[in-house]
């Protein structure tokens, strides 16, 4: 049997990534399907990047979210919701004009995400859990594609 043990200076300040931009590559895509905000639905998407360089290499951040609303029988539809999935897909090559003069915007995955090293700014969020602890955590968001790596 192996020994098993527990160490906190994994969670200490000088392990926890500042505020700032940073070269990352994503190397994750968590998936949260058919979310209802009300009438609507959507997918959510969490890209998580892992940092390169830096003091900070090999740490992994998720991405705030990106909300991929769908137009379903039975749901409302708000196209302009759909502005920050937009915006992330156009980065990325992914947003395609049809001849309907609409964006069609597809469902995202790993591989199409996965080629590029990328500028992300890295936040803190916060808040009180039911036992009164404050939870502070890292989120971050796409700044920009630094460049697309040839496969």
């Amino acid at each position: 049997m192996t020994s098993s043990y527990y160490s906190p200076e994994w969670r200490s300040k000088k392990n926890r990534i500042s505020d700032g931009e940073y070269t990352a590559k994503v190397v994750g895509l968590d998936v949260k399907e058919a979310m209802r905000f009300g009438n609507l639905l959507a997918d959510i998407y969490k890209p998580i990047y892992g940092i390169i360089g830096d003091d900070f290499d090999g740490m992994e951040v998720k991405d705030n979210g990106l909300f991929h609303y769908r137009q379903l029988e039975g749901h409302d539809f708000i196209p302009k919701r759909n502005w920050g999935y937009y915006k992330f897909c156009k980065m990325f090559g992914l947003a395609r004009k049809s001849a309907n003069g609409r964006t069609e915007l597809p469902q995202l995955k790993l591989g199409h995400l996965e080629r590029c090293d990328v500028v992300i700014k890295v936040f803190h969020k916060s808040f009180v859990n039911n036992d009164g602890t404050n939870i502070n955590y890292a989120v971050a968001r796409l700044v920009k594609i630094e460049k697309e790596i040839p496969f």
